[in-house]
């Protein structure tokens, strides 16, 4: 479990669709014979009947459904992608933010949240934009009490929507390395050095669970089981330092090549396979 002090640390760093086939045709009687010569006696066609019946529905279906508790969704983790440069000089640096909008990604987490919990909880997604969280992502105060900050809008944001527990799922950043520079959420991180250079693909997310009154308990970083002590990125990640394997150069070419969706999504999709089922495990 995280702590406070991990959530404080972060925002002070900144179907398948089945066609049913028509019936086959049914044979017709010999037009020279009666029907009722073929129609056994009634007592045998309510009892035949009554059998077929007991055979058709099975105790799973006579059961009643079982109850089941309601997570309200808000992921705000799909909304951007960025492509950060690191320069072997300061003035090398560079961070540009694209709104991926295409990716449907926030529509990914709900799908895949839904069916990793579908067993024990309906999950009901809540509509929310990174817009509505601006204000705790802005520039400011250092020390502003900026998780506080989140849980409030939060808050607003689920307030008409009744939920037995909600989740949030949103950016987490991370140190590079001992560095004084940090990367969240979806992106990768273009790194040059007197060696060569890497690109780091990272998918970082926090996942944030309230009670019914919208009551923080539960707090988790994503992770896909990689070790953090002396990773420079730490959270899910790829690290690509094979030059011809490497993105263009140019930060809107290497966000519309098709391996940065592929390999972020990816990394999005095992973090969740890997930490929403142990947020709700006591449950």
């Amino acid at each position: 479990m995280v702590s406070a002090f991990y959530r404080a640390a972060f925002f002070a760093a900144f179907f398948v669709v089945v066609s049913v086939p028509a019936g086959a045709q049914q044979g017709t009687a010999p037009a020279a014979a009666d029907a009722s010569d073929y129609l056994p006696p009634a007592h045998l066609i309510a009892k035949s009947s009554r059998q077929i019946a007991a055979k058709s529905v099975s105790p799973e279906q006579t059961a009643k459904p079982a109850s089941q508790k309601t997570i309200g969704l808000i992921s705000i983790i799909g909304d951007s992608f960025t492509v950060k440069t690191i320069g072997i000089m300061v003035f090398g640096n560079a961070e540009d933010k694209y709104p991926i909008p295409g990716w449907k990604v926030n529509d990914r987490v709900a799908a895949t949240i839904t069916n990793l919990l579908k067993k024990n909880f309906r999950v009901k997604r809540i509509p929310a934009t990174e817009a509505d969280f601006a204000s705790v992502y802005a520039p400011g105060d250092l020390f502003r009490d900026r998780t506080a900050e989140f849980d409030a809008a939060v808050g607003k944001v689920a307030a008409s929507q009744p939920a037995d527990y909600y989740l949030a799922v949103s950016r987490m950043v991370s140190p590079v390395g001992s560095s004084n520079q940090y990367v969240g959420g979806l992106g990768v991180m273009r790194g040059s050095s007197a060696f060569g250079g890497s690109d780091t693909y990272h998918a970082l997310t926090m996942l944030s669970v309230y009670d019914a009154h919208l009551k923080p308990i539960r707090v988790e970083r994503g992770t896909i089981g990689q070790e953090t002590f002396l990773a420079g990125v730490k959270g899910p990640h790829l690290i690509v330092d094979e030059e011809s394997q490497r993105l263009p150069e140019d930060p809107q070419a290497a966000l519309n090549d098709p391996r940065a969706k592929q390999v972020v999504l990816d990394l999005l999709d095992k973090s969740l396979i890997t930490t929403v089922p142990k947020l709700f495990a006591s449950d």
